[in-house]
């Protein structure tokens, strides 16, 4: 697998494969290479947790692993142009499209966890508008990736509902919208957890979910 990452950063691909896409995001997550030479704030110096500065950061970090793959272009907190029509509006924090066809691969939520109910709606609120935009893309995406984050040690109990609701499905305005067809596309789920050093948060546990 590492020969295969090694090839696709230094020469992309021609087919879009989800296992290789999938791999290396999971690769970076674990290795955090383009985290620490993109954004070393979140890894060395800490930032701090004010307004949405660290939303703004995670989205812009999952984009910019796109922008080292060859073949993909990848945009922040862009629309869903829907293909099949299911009816919410949803502007994904990050998408990724093949370089020359503008054909999406990949849709990723960055979300923070925080034991409210308000918060905790949210977190849910995402995981739907992933599946309502992958069903909206006609289900052909390589990746759904959802990264929540969260101040602490655990990752949430609540992530396993979060993790079936996208596997399972959910009925949406009367419609039963299935879940994420493993043989065609991978789903990724991580949880960030951020430690807080002197009133500033660094991010290097990066725990996969699915």
């Amino acid at each position: 697998m590492e020969e295969s990452l090694q090839m696709f950063l230094k020469y992309g691909v021609s087919i879009m494969d989800k296992d290789l896409i999938s791999g290396f995001i999971i690769n970076e997550f674990s290795s955090g290479e383009i985290r620490e030479t993109y954004f070393p704030m979140i890894c060395q110096g800490g930032v701090a947790d004010y307004s949405e500065m660290v939303h703004s950061i995670g989205l812009n970090y999952i984009t910019q692993i796109g922008r080292t793959i060859e073949d993909i272009v990848s945009i922040s907190e862009c629309p869903v142009i829907q293909e099949n029509k299911v009816p919410r509006e949803i502007r994904a924090d990050s998408i990724w499209f093949e370089r020359n066809n503008f054909k999406p691969v990949l849709i990723s939520e960055f979300e923070r966890y925080e034991n409210t109910r308000t918060k905790k709606t949210k977190v849910r609120e995402k995981a739907e508008n992933l599946l309502i935009a992958y069903h909206q893309l006609n289900r052909d995406l390589q990746v759904v990736l959802y990264v929540t984050w969260g101040i602490g040690l655990a990752v949430p109990q609540e992530m396993d509902s979060i993790k079936a609701l996208l596997i399972d499905g959910f009925q949406f305005k009367g419609v039963w919208l299935c879940g994420i067809d493993s043989g065609k596309t991978s789903l990724l789920i991580f949880h960030a957890i951020a430690s807080n050093v002197e009133g500033k948060l660094l991010f290097n546990r990066w725990v996969r979910i699915h």
